[in-house]
């Protein structure tokens, strides 16, 4: 559940942890045209183990920031 919708698992192509001194977030790339991606700011969370999850449910695709949400970091959204 992300923002109050439920996301299924076949509904996502892929994942990509982007990992900041600042912070880190989940990007998950959607089939979805309305969404296709979802961002999630992932705070303390073990990186390692959320990582080693997700690959056990969808593949791990390196994705680039887009310049949107590079912006959307450095304001701390």
């Amino acid at each position: 559940m992300i923002d109050e919708k439920m996301h299924a698992w076949q509904d996502i192509k892929s994942f990509w942890i982007f990992e900041d001194p600042e912070i880190n977030a989940l990007s998950l790339e959607t089939k979805k045209i309305s969404v296709p991606r979802l961002h999630i700011p992932l705070a303390r969370q073990n990186i390692g183990a959320t990582r080693e999850v997700l690959k056990k449910y969808i593949p791990e695709k390196k994705q680039e920031e887009s310049l949107t949400d590079i912006i959307a970091r450095r304001l701390k959204f």
